[in-house]
């Protein structure tokens, strides 16, 4: 399946950019990262470790929904925790954290298939 995927987050002063590179290395493991001051900027073209998360957490259903409500086109945009990726767990962040969220913006030719791919388990 191709996908772009794209993860923001402010690098706050508290943070270490090496931290926050493994947070989000945690969830896209191929993630590129491009230099910036204040703002950790990566790059990824695969979602199976997202998917994988998802699975085992059994959080499928609420992925979906949270991924369904994402969509926008082709699109799909939504808010990771940063606490809890750095330790390799998926929490959607719908009411904010005073640390700020992962912003994810995934691209794909079928985003309604991109969400039933990241939230079917595994056969």
């Amino acid at each position: 399946m191709d996908v772009n995927v794209t993860v923001r987050t402010q690098l706050n002063p508290t943070e270490s950019r090496e931290a926050l590179e493994e947070a989000v290395g945690n969830l896209f493991p191929d993630a590129e990262f491009e230099e910036g001051d204040d703002e950790l900027v990566a790059r990824s073209e695969t979602v199976e470790r997202l998917r994988e998360l998802i699975a085992e957490q059994e959080i499928n259903e609420t992925a979906r929904e949270q991924l369904r409500d994402a969509a926008l086109g082709d699109t799909l945009v939504f808010r990771l925790s940063k606490q809890p990726a750095t330790v390799g767990r998926v929490n959607f962040d719908v009411g904010g954290h005073e640390l700020g969220a992962l912003r994810v913006r995934i691209e794909a030719e079928d985003a309604g298939a991109v969400v039933e791919n990241i939230t079917t388990p595994p056969a």
